[in-house]
């Protein structure tokens, strides 16, 4: 007995955006699906492929060392123990001038950094926007909806190493921060 599985909804970022800043690729979890490849590349045909990923766990990843303004397509499959499926649907995007750390961050306070067990985000424009952790494999590892121009968000359970602290409003990416998390 095998279970089929089928390719996922991508959701983000939707076909045809531009200027984005932080490659953060998002797409739906399929039933009886156990992981997901992902593929990036700048040609429909996916050929060259720029970025291949198998076996990531999670229906977020930021995607790292693509080029500023340049086009970009994306498609992912969907797998288990019994099968891999087929890539689905292709969406593409326009990258901006991309950054692991924002240029403009002077209003921007993450305290302290390196981080043990938790840390403060301050800026005076942070409420309403979503700040999401990565791992330096592409794994979102934490999300967190912000409602005041500050949050602590507890990072105890996060293991020792380098993050990327995304912070962004309206489903687009507006500042990078580099986080290391110590023990």
């Amino acid at each position: 007995f095998t279970t089929a599985v089928r390719p996922p909804v991508l959701y983000e970022p939707p076909t045809g955006a531009k200027d984005i800043t932080q490659a953060v690729l998002t797409w739906e979890r399929v039933p009886y699906a156990t992981s997901y490849g992902i593929e990036v590349s700048p040609n429909a045909a996916f050929n060259p492929v720029v970025v291949h990923i198998d076996n990531h766990n999670d229906t977020t990843i930021l995607v790292r060392g693509l080029d500023n303004n340049k086009r970009y397509f994306w498609r992912v499959r969907s797998a288990n123990e019994d099968a891999t499926g087929v890539y689905g649907e292709r969406f593409s995007f326009v990258t901006g001038v991309l950054s692991d750390v924002a240029a403009d961050n002077d209003d921007l306070h993450v305290m302290p950094n390196p981080v043990t067990t938790q840390c403060t985000i301050r800026a005076a424009d942070l409420s309403g926007a979503v700040i999401s952790i990565y791992a330096s494999d592409g794994r979102l590892v934490r999300r967190e909806d912000v409602r005041e121009n500050s949050i602590t968000m507890y990072l105890a359970d996060l293991a020792q190493g380098a993050y990327t602290l995304v912070i962004a409003r309206n489903g687009k990416s507006a500042v990078s921060y580099s986080l290391t998390k110590i023990q």
